[in-house]
This record gives C-alpha cells, structure tokens and sequence, in this order.
C-alpha cells in the first residue's frame, strides 16, 4: 500500500543517522562519570580489552564492568519502550497509547512493590527485577484473557481490561507500602523514578532476549499495522487476519515493555513521545516508523542516562525525572498544535 508512495532523502536516511548519532554519543558517554576518561584513555582501554591484558587497568575494568552495560541496557529499553509505544499506537489508532495503556507497567511496578516490602522470596540483586518482570507478564497475561470473547481478541476490550488492571495494581502497591518501614520506601520510591545504575552483563543479555523477542513479534507486523489503520473491516477485506496481528502485536510489545521496565524501573514519556516525533517527520508508513523509533528511543534514553548521571555528579538523577521532565513539555506543545492529526 504505502510501497508505490515516493521517498523522500530523509526518510531514506533518517535511520542510519539516528544509528549513527547513537554511536557517537555511546562513545562519549563511555567518557563520562565519576571516573575521569579521555578519548585516548577509552582507545588504551579498549585495547586493553581486545588485547586480554592481565591485569587490567583500572579504565579497563570501568569501561567493561560499568560503564558499557549501562550504555547497552539504555540502548535496549530506550529501543524496547519506544518499539512498543509505536505498536500499540498503530494498534489502538490512538495517539494517547504508550506502553502503561494496559498495565503492564504497573503490573510490573506491583511487582517490584511487593518484592522489595514482603519477606517470602529469594533474595539478592536479581530479586526486584525478576519480581517486576513477573508482575509484567501476569498483567499483561490478564489482559489478553480479558480481552478475548469466543476467541477472538477485542481491542476495546483488551484497553477496560489494561484501566482495571492498572487499577488494581495500584492497589496492591498501596497495600505494600502500608507495610514498608522507611528503608524500603526509599527503595521503591527510588526504583519507581527510574534508573540504569544496576546495569550488569546478566541484566543487559536478559533484557536483550526480551526485547529483541518481543520486537521481532512488532516489526514482523509492519505491513499489517499499516492496513489496519483503514479500520478493522476495511483491513479484513484486504485479507489482514487481524486476530494473528492483535495477538502478536499485544504479545511483542508487552515483552519488550515488562523486560525493559523489569531492568530500569518506570520511565515514563519515552513510549508516547518517541514515536509521534518520528511519525511527524516520517510519516505512518510502520515499515519506516517503527526502525527510526527503536532508534531514535535508544538514542534519547541513552542521553537522558548520560546526562542523569553527569548533570549533579557524583549524585545521580535518577532517568524518570528527566524523561518525564522533557516529556510533558512536548505533550502539552502536541495538544495545542492545531495542525497536528492522528
């Protein structure tokens, strides 16, 4: 449908530029942080590294062990929350969707609420993010056996289950922090804000599965998205079998979400904000929208991240505070755009 429309030079580009900046900026991040490092530095760090020095310099050591998995882990969620924001977008034909419309944010945030208040549970530093990444699926498991009838998936159905669910899950974290002593609030409170500083290789090839699983599922529906915004009858005629799309673009994107938000806690915006800023250059064409959104959400998270954490050196900000900062803003300019249509 969209193949026989011209292409312009930017939509033509714009992804290996994103792709580019990304890199770019991956690298002066690896720079940045409470350890000093110069670009010369960096080099003789990655040299150690390939070369298998033993023992390691110091720079080495903080380049592999910190700060590369913390770039990495920004680059997936960034990819995984704006991914999924543009499939239930495209598959909602709201421009209001974004990753917490069926609570599966807040599944998760129950989650890490009960992990960090309750004593039942393994314990550890995996404790809270396998708790929230199970908080995640329950959720969004829910709420796609909600929103069946006759086996056939109801998208409106499928959005009253997400507003209950997120409800519900509200619930359970009042009920948690009812029981919390300071410590843990303190905890939760932090985790709820948003943060990359427990990015470990474990953590980092987790949520790579994750998120590379449950994008896959979106991308492989780039064409599908694009007859459904014509309307599901109109869809069907065209031979779209928009139960298969539904099912696999609502399995996607809650995968990558509950993965990314099981590593980083709840950031918000990146998942309604990303994808309009493409779409308003780009178009709606998903087979172009959705590579430039895994790009652009990486590229934006991975600067929200270097800046949270260089901005009150050596205190960090924790990465919600600057992506919601950033995000109502644009939100607010979005609504008053008189021009502006879905």
């Amino acid at each position: 449908m969209n193949a026989s429309l011209p292409v312009s030079p930017i939509q033509r580009v714009a992804t290996p530029l994103l792709v580019g900046a990304t890199l770019l900026l991956a690298v002066f991040s690896a720079t940045q942080g409470a350890f000093s490092m110069t670009s010369a530095g960096l080099w003789e760090a990655v040299g150690a590294l390939t070369s298998g020095q033993d023992p390691l310099p110091v720079s080495a050591q903080v380049l592999w062990q910190i700060r590369l998995p913390r770039i990495c882990l920004a680059v997936l969620v960034g990819a995984g929350l704006a991914g999924s924001g543009a499939g239930f977008q495209g598959l909602f034909r709201n421009p209001l969707a974004s990753p917490t419309l069926l609570g599966v944010s807040a599944g998760a945030s129950a989650g890490a609420a009960l992990a960090i208040v309750m004593p039942w549970g393994p314990h550890g530093v995996a404790r809270v993010p396998i708790a929230a990444f199970l908080g995640a699926l329950i959720s969004s498991t829910l709420v796609l056996q909600l929103g069946r009838v006759r086996g056939r998936t109801d998208t409106a159905r499928v959005l009253l289950a997400g507003v209950a669910l997120t409800s519900a899950a509200s619930a359970l974290v009042g009920v948690a922090t009812l029981f919390a002593d300071d410590a843990q609030l303190r905890s939760y409170t932090f985790w709820v804000l948003g943060s990359l500083g427990g990015a470990s290789w474990s953590t980092v090839g987790t949520v790579a599965l994750g998120v590379t699983l449950g994008l896959g599922l979106v991308l492989s529906q780039a064409r599908g998205l694009d007859a459904f915004a014509l309307g599901q009858q109109i869809a069907q005629h065209l031979g779209l079998n928009v139960q298969r799309l539904t099912l696999l673009v609502l399995v996607g994107a809650s995968l990558a979400v509950g993965s990314s938000v099981a590593a980083s806690g709840m950031i918000g915006f990146v998942g309604l904000a990303v994808p309009h800023l493409v779409r308003m250059v780009l178009g709606p064409a998903h087979a172009r929208l959705l590579p430039a959104t895994l790009a652009l959400g990486s590229l934006l998270l991975l600067a929200a991240d270097t800046a949270a954490r260089t901005l009150a050196a050596p205190t960090e900000i924790p990465i919600g505070i600057l992506t919601t900062t950033l995000g109502v803003p644009f939100f607010i300019w979005l609504l008053r755009r008189k021009e502006s249509q879905w």
